[in-house]
């Protein structure tokens, strides 16, 4: 039986997208809190490094602290062996509106005629009873 480490390189002959991951999920675990729970993930561009968020005004929080994350990548630059390779000069963030799955009614709410379309006579409005009537008489039967 092959090990799974002989899979991986046969599959992935490129494993850097890897390590960036598991470095980006490091960086993650080292940010705050308050960090962890508002990222939906972080990426790569070129030299910036991009943090998407759940919500816009937690990118100006991600702005103000550009320098604590940079320190941080430069420690796991020098003590993670995932983060060796990655060189990141930049760092952005922006927030992606993500909508939450509303549940769907679990029934559907439908009322049934109830008028009949009888009216006591009346000798003013007798031609505007009989529009009424009829348009009754058709909303039963639809």
């Amino acid at each position: 039986m092959k090990h799974p480490k002989t899979l991986f390189t046969h599959l992935f002959p490129n494993p850097y997208p890897f390590f960036e991951q598991k470095c980006f999920n490091k960086l993650l675990s080292l940010l705050p809190p308050s960090f962890r729970e508002m990222t939906l993930y972080l990426y790569r561009r070129g030299e910036t490094l991009y943090f998407v968020l759940k919500h816009p005004g937690f990118a100006m929080e991600v702005n103000y602290n550009t320098k604590l994350i940079k320190d941080i990548l430069t420690t796991l630059a020098q003590r993670y062996k995932a983060c060796r390779h990655i060189k990141i000069t930049q760092i952005r963030a922006y927030a992606k509106f993500v909508q939450e799955p509303k549940p769907s009614p679990k029934w559907h709410h439908s009322y049934k005629e109830r008028a009949t379309g009888e009216f006591r006579e009346s000798q003013e409005f007798p031609e505007l009873f009989a529009k009424i009537k009829e348009a009754i008489r058709r909303n039963v039967h639809s």
